[in-house]
């Protein structure tokens, strides 16, 4: 009988023991692997409404504004407004982690091109958000530790709760012509998209 077979105790009890932790850990791993929906980790982080850095001003470059909406459908869209200028960015929401507290990390599809995804992670602290990490699908880092590496490491800036609802309101003054063409900065924004400039 080697040390092993003494340190485990045989018997009905110790079976159903075993089974009982094997059932528990399970159902740990279920729990964990499945999650919850993303529509559900958005709410309960605090993510839905209007964003901007700051909410007396119109969208601008240098005024972003963000808004995390539920769809009839009961999905999630992060739609990303940077002024009159600029196409505004409407990303789905496919998965949504809580990894902490603090933190929730997103999976977004742009809605009209599903190539284009980003793997992002939100801070929120004080009913304020700011990006802290975004990979493209490509794996190119656009934003690492709240900084922006291709902008000499810039702190993404913190985004405050906009009292105002302008995706349906006609008279926010925030509506867009029915068509543009991307300007050049575009590509450059896809960055900002997701707060990181």
């Amino acid at each position: 009988m080697s040390s092993f077979d003494v340190a485990i105790p045989s018997g009905r009890g110790h079976c159903w023991g075993l089974a009982f932790l094997v059932l528990l850990q399970l159902s740990l791993w279920t729990t964990l692997a499945g999650g919850q929906s993303p529509a559900s980790a958005i709410k309960e982080f605090g993510l839905l409404g209007t964003w901007a850095d700051d909410c007396s001003t119109t969208p601008s470059p240098a005024n972003q504004y963000t808004v995390f909406s539920l769809s009839s459908r009961g999905t999630i869209e992060l739609r990303n407004d940077f002024g009159p200028d600029y196409d505004q960015m409407v990303y789905s929401i496919v998965d949504a982690q809580r990894l902490s507290h603090f933190r929730l990390a997103l999976r977004q599809l742009l809605t009209n091109d599903d190539q284009i995804a980003l793997d992002t992670v939100m801070m929120k602290a004080n009913d304020r958000i700011r990006v802290w990490s975004s990979r493209g699908s490509d794996g190119s880092i656009l934003v690492e530790g709240g900084t922006v590496p291709s902008a000499n490491n810039r702190e993404t800036g913190w985004m405050v709760r906009c009292g105002v609802r302008w995706a349906n309101n006609p008279d926010s003054g925030f509506e867009k012509a029915a068509s543009r063409t991307r300007p050049k900065a575009w590509q450059r924004n896809v960055g900002r998209s997701i707060g990181g400039a």
